[in-house]
């Protein structure tokens, strides 16, 4: 079935669910569990691309991070780096010495109650990052419902603060404050081509067939 332009901006409006997309393969700092959930993702969204001739993968990816950026004012990367400060088990120091250690519970409880700027139609306000993904899942059921009449629960894959908390907590790598070096440090990949790598590595080593795109 042919993908419409309503069917994009429910992509968008729903992008926040693809965010860890933008977290590399070869990420020694997320848990087991995340990459799972990061390897879900990117299934969900391979499927659309290969049954729709519309748009390339790559335009899908931009269309998610276009839509999170659109929605809070920040890159996926800036996203990723947020709940990563808030659920690292350790703080640089305030003169940027040395670092301290920061309890499961302490981390807990600064992942849940992160707060961002989301813009929803043409309104602005500050909510709880996790309740808006709450919100905007239902944006992608009915995309899927549309597409292919049956799909995967997105909570299986969503973004949630499990992921960050607990035995999932990511690895402290030195260097990974908030800094200007830290989101090449942590998130390094910054453009939608990169993960367009995601789909050159199918099970008989094939580069998938060009797409046509359609403007």
């Amino acid at each position: 079935m042919a993908i419409l332009q309503d069917d994009i901006n429910k992509l968008q409006k729903s992008a926040i669910n693809f965010l860890y997309i933008f977290v590399p393969e070869n990420s020694q700092a997320m848990s087991a569990e995340f990459m799972s959930k990061r390897k879900k993702q990117l299934d969900e969204l391979t499927k659309i691309y290969q049954n729709n001739p519309e748009y390339s993968f790559k335009e899908l990816v931009l269309f998610i991070q276009n839509g999170i950026i659109s929605r809070y004012g920040k890159t996926p990367q800036q996203i990723l780096q947020m709940l990563y400060n808030a659920s690292s088990p350790k703080r640089v120091g305030v003169s940027g010495i040395g670092t301290s250690e920061i309890s499961d519970d302490q981390a807990a409880v600064q992942v849940e109650n992160i707060s961002t700027t989301v813009t929803d139609n043409g309104t602005t306000s500050k909510r709880n990052i996790w309740e808006d993904i709450k919100n905007v899942i239902e944006w992608l059921v009915e995309l899927f419902t549309r597409l292919f009449g049956n799909y995967r629960n997105p909570r299986e894959y969503n973004p949630t603060t499990s992921d960050w908390t607990y035995k999932n907590r990511p690895m402290y790598i030195e260097g990974s404050g908030a800094s200007k070096s830290s989101l090449a440090t942590i998130f390094p990949v910054a453009a939608a081509g990169a993960i367009v790598l995601f789909l050159m590595k199918s099970p008989n080593g094939k580069k998938p067939a060009r797409r046509r795109t359609t403007k």
